[in-house]
C-alpha cells in the first residue's frame, strides 16, 4: 500500500503501473530471456522506474508476466519511455518467439491514498 498523503490539500502525483503478459514456446525460453535481459536492466535503471519485476509462470513455463511501476503518467510513458532505442532492437528479436499476442494493461494510480480508499 502506498503511504498516506501527509498533506490532504495537495494534489496526488500520478504513477503508471503496467502489466504485460507474453507467451513463448517453452523451447524458446532461453532465447526470450536473452533478448529481454538488456532491456529489463535498462528499464530498471531509468530514474522514473520505481519497480520492474519479471515473473515466469511455474505452471506454464513459457508465460512471462512483467510488472512495471513508473513515476510518471501514460502520456510520458508512451512519448518518452517507449521510444527509447533499446525497445526497437528488442521487438525484432522477441516478437518472432511469441506464440500469441501480448496482453497488457495500464493502470494510473496515485502516490498516496486518501481515507476514501481505506
Amino acid at each position: 500500500m502506498a503511504p498516506k498523503n501527509p498533506d490532504p490539500g495537495s494534489e496526488p502525483k500520478k504513477q503508471l503501473t503496467l502489466f504485460v503478459t507474453i507467451q513463448v514456446d517453452p523451447s524458446n525460453i532461453e532465447k526470450f530471456k536473452e533478448a529481454h535481459r538488456p532491456v529489463w536492466k535498462a528499464c530498471s535503471e531509468e530514474p522514473e522506474c520505481l519497480l520492474f519485476d519479471v515473473f515466469q509462470d511455474p505452471e506454464s513455463p513459457g508465460r512471462f508476466r512483467f510488472v512495471e511501476v513508473w513515476s510518471k503518467g501514460r502520456e510520458w510513458f508512451e512519448k518518452e519511455q517507449l521510444t527509447k532505442p533499446y525497445y526497437a532492437a528488442l521487438w525484432e528479436k522477441s516478437k518472432p518467439l511469441w506464440t500469441a499476442e501480448s496482453e497488457s494493461a495500464l493502470q494510473l494510480n496515485v502516490e498516496w491514498l486518501t481515507d476514501a480508499f481505506l
